[in-house]
């Protein structure tokens, strides 16, 4: 895991992005689901149509979250989500709740890089890279437990709590949260 560094998204590092979500670790999602405002919408739209989304919103100076690294190859993506940006984060942590937190709304590993703790050093670098800049509170989503590494695409629950987050009640999705302490090291 040495040479690994987190690199802003940003129109120098677009095609990254498309280098990592082109292949088979997105599912041709290109980080658009939580941007859908229903899930029945977001299981009717195809591919294509994610990728022209994503396209649009580089188009209009979006950028929204962090690659992951390895020397010059992009191996993750963490998507970085104001809550308030989002109608189906809004219902899953609870209507009013949460409004001015940054939600980490997808958590991507390359398939060949997924396992062996990978991911917790992966968030733990994604909530350094937050406290620096003064971004939180952090929300995260993690998926039930038991599914597949290719349906893990929120992270798991014993990530965020490595990470320090804290569980706010017994809903599902579980919500779980972390302010890291903006500017503190």
């Amino acid at each position: 895991m040495d040479g690994w560094s987190i690199r802003p998204l940003g129109p120098e590092n677009q095609a990254d992005f498309f280098r990592l979500h082109d292949g088979p670790a997105c599912n041709g999602c290109y980080c658009m689901a939580w941007r859908v405002p229903t899930w029945k919408a977001w299981g009717e739209r195809t591919p294509e149509l994610n990728r022209t989304d994503r396209v649009e919103l580089f188009r209009q100076g979006i950028y929204d979250g962090v690659l992951l690294m390895e020397g010059e190859e992009p191996i993750g993506w963490c998507q970085l989500l104001p809550v308030s940006q989002a109608t189906k984060l809004q219902k899953a942590v609870g209507e009013g709740r949460f409004a001015q937190a940054m939600a980490i709304s997808c958590f991507l590993m390359r398939p060949d890089r997924r396992g062996q703790g990978r991911g917790s050093r992966f968030l733990a670098l994604v909530v350094d890279h937050c406290r620096h800049r003064g971004i939180g509170p952090l929300i995260g989503l993690p998926e039930k437990t038991g599914l597949d590494a290719t349906e893990i695409w929120t992270g798991t629950h014993g990530m965020f709590e490595r990470a320090g987050f804290t569980r706010q009640g017994n809903q599902e999705p579980a919500v779980y949260v972390l302010d890291p302490k903006p500017g503190s090291d």
